[in-house]
């Protein structure tokens, strides 16, 4: 089982199926996905940011990773 498994097991489906009362949910769940995805890019850009001038070799791969990633998805840091 994958995290994000585990986060759909806990959130629950954010696909629409046309049906207003099982709509209403998903749109519930898809807040809280869009809250949790902005909060996990806040982590991310936080460590890329925080140890820009970090001289350790594994901080350094920690931010490095997260510049590579938030980059890779264009997403501004």
């Amino acid at each position: 089982m994958t995290n994000y498994d585990i986060v759909k097991k806990i959130i629950g489906e954010i696909r629409p199926v046309g049906k207003s009362e099982v709509d209403s949910e998903r749109l519930e769940n898809l807040k809280a996905m869009c809250e949790l995805s902005a909060e996990i890019l806040e982590a991310i850009k936080d460590v890329a940011c925080d140890f820009e001038s970090d001289k350790q070799g594994s901080v350094k791969s920690c931010c490095d990773y997260a510049k590579k990633y938030l980059i890779d998805n264009e997403i501004n840091y």
